[in-house]
């Protein structure tokens, strides 16, 4: 599976939003020990996956919305 799916995953489970605290505790469960790296990919993924950010170029769906502006590290389900 995709770490994209499973962050979808994870939100699903948190009532569709969280923060980057509870979505790392999430794919910790699914996927064992986060290094920095891979929290970092978590964020990248969340990134390129949302209309909100500067990182996403349109060719990957728009899934997670930012809820309390880009930086608190609040993100949710569209």
């Amino acid at each position: 599976m995709r770490v994209v799916d499973d962050i979808v995953r994870v939100l699903k489970d948190l009532g569709g939003q969280g923060c980057y605290d509870e979505i790392y505790r999430g794919m910790e469960k699914l996927r064992g020990p986060l290094s920095e790296g891979r929290r970092a990919s978590i964020r990248a993924r969340i990134e390129e996956h949302s209309s909100d950010t500067r990182t996403w170029n349109g060719l990957k769906p728009d899934l997670f919305r930012s809820v309390e502006g880009l930086g608190a590290g609040v993100w949710a389900l569209r």
